[in-house]
Parts: C-alpha cells; sequence; structure tokens
C-alpha cells in the first residue's frame, strides 16, 4: 500500500545463494569466499544455507519450482536464476526522505526496486560475466509520464588513468578494459 516497513527487520538484507550450497547438500569449494570474505568456512555455509531456506519469494526474488506447485519449498526447489551458479537478490525502495531540494509533495516517489544479479559457471563465454535483473514497481498512487532510468559504474581494470568503457549495441553490453 505504499507504507514504509520496519527496514531494521532481519528479512530485509541482501540474499546470496549457490546451487552446489544448500542444506544437507556435499562439502563444496568455498576458499575464494573465505578469502573475499575473510570468514570461516562453516560461517560462510550457514550464511549461504540460511538464505537457501528463507529466500523471500513472497517479495519478488526467482526460484525454479522444482515440483511445478507455485510455493518456495526449500527442500525441493531451487532458490535464484535458473542454471546460474550463484545468485544474489535485494530490494531497495524510496520510502523515506530524499536528502536533495526538492518540493515537500514529491519527496517520496513510491518506488520500489527489485535487484538480481547471477553467474553461471562453465557456460562458455557466460562465465566471465555478470547479469543483473532491475524491475521498477510504483508502489505509490502517482502516475509517472516521464522517466529516466540510468546505470552509472566506475571499472577499475589496471591504473585508473588508463580505463576505458565501450559498448557493443550488436550485442547489446557494454565493457570496460586499460588501455
Amino acid at each position: 500500500d505504499g507504507t514504509a516497513d520496519d527496514s531494521k527487520l532481519p528479512k530485509y538484507r541482501i540474499y546470496k545463494v549457490r546451487n552446489d550450497v544448500f542444506p544437507g547438500g556435499p562439502v563444496v569449494d568455498l576458499s575464494s569466499e573465505m578469502k573475499d570474505e575473510r570468514d570461516t568456512y562453516d560461517n560462510i555455509r550457514e550464511r549461504y544455507e540460511t538464505d537457501w531456506n528463507m529466500w523471500p519469494v513472497e517479495d519478488g526474488a526467482p526460484f525454479i519450482d522444482k515440483n511445478k506447485n507455485g510455493i518456495y519449498e526449500p527442500e525441493y526447489d531451487i532458490p535464484g536464476v535458473e542454471h546460474a551458479k550463484q545468485t544474489i537478490w535485494y530490494v531497495v525502495n524510496d520510502l523515506t526522505e530524499m536528502p536533495f531540494n526538492v518540493s515537500p509533495t514529491h519527496r517520496v516517489l513510491g518506488i520500489e526496486m527489485q535487484v538480481t544479479i547471477w553467474a553461471y559457471d562453465n557456460q562458455g563465454v557466460l562465465s566471465n560475466m555478470l547479469f543483473r535483473k532491475h524491475k521498477l514497481i510504483n508502489k505509490s498512487q502517482n502516475e509517472f509520464k516521464d522517466m529516466f532510468v540510468s546505470m552509472w559504474s566506475d571499472p577499475d581494470v589496471g591504473w585508473a588513468p588508463e580505463d576505458a568503457a565501450g559498448t557493443d549495441s550488436t550485442n547489446n553490453m557494454v565493457f570496460a578494459y586499460n588501455y
């Protein structure tokens, strides 16, 4: 209804799952996560399993409905994007006042954004890419007649003064490189 929920509830966080790390699943290599997160195998595995069990389908997170009953059941179904090695999902909104100077009646637009980020493994060239999906939902009574949405990135591929970016319109993608 456009009313902000308590953002401090434990369910409001960034969720992350891997298709090979699930409750009761096999021991898998988590060494890269252990290095990146500076944490133990057990702690990282516990977070993956918690997110698997608590995957927020009711809020819009994608899942593979293995038994085709329309209900997410962690013991049967797979959270995330089909065939993805890892999926990250979260939701953000603007239901708090914006810090910049706009008319008091327009400080909150009432827009929710659901973000899905995923990656594949052993899929040829797809193994070296991240995919992102942004779903915008108007949770307000306002009608938006004109709207611009943009993504900004500051890629670092080596020494910053030699970084460059390009667009491949044929393949509908952007890329960064160091010259």
